[in-house]
């Protein structure tokens, strides 16, 4: 993995470049760590549910009994 850094006139990292490969990866970890908070989020949540007559009611479905 290529990293460089640009350097302002005292030393200081101003700047990075990144091989094209190098940003590919970093692109696909962040996306992976989102849906891992998106998860860890969903989960952490009481869950809802609702019967089935109720849910075919709210979506204009006739229930068969």
């Amino acid at each position: 993995m290529l990293i460089r850094f640009v350097l302002d006139s005292k030393g200081r990292k101003r700047k990075v470049m990144l091989s094209y490969r190098a940003c590919l990866d970093l692109i696909e970890k962040a996306e992976e760590l989102n849906c891992l908070k998106a998860y860890d989020k969903a989960k952490s949540k009481k869950p809802k549910f609702s019967n089935a007559e109720e849910v075919f009611r709210r979506i204009g479905i006739k229930a068969n009994k």
